[in-house]
């Protein structure tokens, strides 16, 4: 059974800067934000009974949020995805290296060529990406396909349904709860405790915020978001970087390190009076911290628990740490045909696992809380990877090897262009300019002003 098509995007907007210009993304990949975004449209309108829809031009901007918030800020564009790799025993990978790694990336490949000069045979990109993980780098190989890995087991039937987001455990709460209930916004009145840092978790938790929930940020200075170092406008001053502005809101940080036990506690009474938890922590680190899921539920019964992942729960690669452009690397989507029609080469101009997963989650969490609000069954576990976001686009087929290139220069050039011409739809907060919301209500009433001041 195949999945039911996603509705057209809207081939002209309002802003003026039209649709994305081809060559930007892959194939299917707006029509399928467009419909998970109607998706949370549909959800919303039934938690506040108005009419939501969908701006099909700011979801395009927010499809590829760092070129945009770039562009809006006077900023140089963000680099371009690094080329692949060339693996020892062949074949490809995708390095995404973190601001501390490249000392540990330079040890991880001397150790693998003096095992190599011992006569240990040469790893290929599979083998490779998995002794890179022990070493917990975000590096994975290049394929054309997930589906067909060579890693074999926890294969997905290429008849998967456009519904990668698994709700695992189910609950009944009272008619009437907090979710949804009593506010002038739809989410007014939900309380959101986010340990989420980078794209896809923040943007989950920067949506519900601004239609009204509380979002409750863990973020301590041991370790911040790595966004929160990026360049802000000229003449801005001191603060965070502007693509951390966009996606902070309205949300309140707290510096607690959950390694110490005064901020475990803390974090728990948090959690006693949340109505959801959102992270896209490797699997490993939550169980590490006394944070599991079974617990959580012990302090907060009924407590929707969200998790985001790089790669899916039945996958091999599902304790692996990788971001948005690893992991559209291992699933297939990052390539595209080369000019002889037989390879394919690497990468694409710009990742898109996270704003999918970003859409894709929280157009669960909103019909979560709308079965809350009814007293009906609902997910009290939510998990969602990157890589499942991709599983319904489709996949290159060539039959030639991935080789090395860099990005489409015109691409590129063309999606710089039709950023700056976004700008006129931004808004100012914390002194950069950044997106609103693609959701809105034909009422004005339950939109917040995009432009306040957030306390990110």
């Amino acid at each position: 059974m195949s999945p039911a098509p996603a509705p057209a995007v809207p081939a002209t907007t309002e802003g003026g800067a039209g649709p994305l210009p081809d060559g930007v993304l892959p194939p299917g990949v707006r029509d399928r934000a467009f419909a998970l975004l109607q998706r949370a449209a549909t959800a919303l309108g039934a938690l506040d009974g108005a009419r939501w829809t969908v701006d099909a031009e700011l979801a395009d901007g927010h499809l590829v949020l760092p070129h945009v918030v770039a562009a809006a800020n006077g900023l140089a564009p963000p680099p371009a995805p690094a080329p692949p790799r060339p693996a020892p025993g062949g074949g490809w990978v995708a390095v995404d290296l973190g601001p501390d790694d490249d000392e540990t990336f330079r040890t991880f490949c001397a150790v693998i060529d003096d095992e190599i000069a011992a006569g240990a045979a040469p790893p290929d990109a599979d083998g490779f990406a998995r002794r890179a993980q022990e070493w917990r780098l975000a590096v994975t190989p290049y394929r054309l396909d997930l589906r067909r890995s060579a890693t074999g087991a926890g294969t997905v039937p290429a008849d998967t349904p456009g519904r990668p987001v698994a709700a695992v455990e189910r609950g009944r709460t009272e008619r009437g709860g907090r979710g949804g209930a009593g506010g002038d916004r739809p989410l007014d009145g939900v309380r959101i405790v986010d340990l989420t840092v980078m794209w896809a978790g923040p943007l989950v938790t920067w949506l519900a915020d601004h239609l009204g929930a509380e979002v409750r940020r863990i973020e301590p200075t041991c370790r911040p978001d790595g966004l929160r170092a990026g360049p802000r406008p000229p003449g801005a001053g001191p603060g965070p970087g502007a693509l951390h502005v966009a996606l902070a809101g309205d949300k309140t940080r707290l510096d607690l390190d959950l390694r110490r036990d005064d901020d475990r506690r803390r974090f728990e009474r948090l959690v006693a009076g949340a109505d959801v938890v959102v992270d896209n922590l490797s699997p490993r680190v939550r169980p590490n911290l006394g944070i599991a899921p079974a617990h959580l539920a012990s302090l907060r019964p009924g407590l929707v628990d969200v998790s985001i992942t790089a790669f899916a729960p039945d996958r091999p690669e599902h304790d692996w740490v990788a971001y948005g452009g690893g992991v559209d690397a291992a699933a297939g989507t990052a390539a595209r045909p080369g000019p002889d029609g037989g390879t394919v080469v690497a990468p694409g101009v710009v990742p898109h696992a996270d704003p999918l997963t970003g859409f894709e989650v929280f157009a669960a969490l909103v019909e979560a809380l709308v079965a809350r609000r009814r007293g009906e069954p609902h997910p009290l576990r939510i998990t969602a990877s990157l890589q499942s976001a991709l599983d319904p686009l489709p996949r290159h087929r060539a039959t030639g090897p991935v080789t090395a290139a860099g990005v489409d220069p015109a691409a590129l050039a063309a999606l710089t262009d039709w950023a700056g011409r976004l700008v006129g739809r931004t808004v100012v907060r914390d002194g950069c300019r950044v997106l609103p919301c693609p959701l809105r209500s034909a009422d004005p009433g339950p939109a917040r002003d995009p432009g306040e001041v957030g306390r990110g």
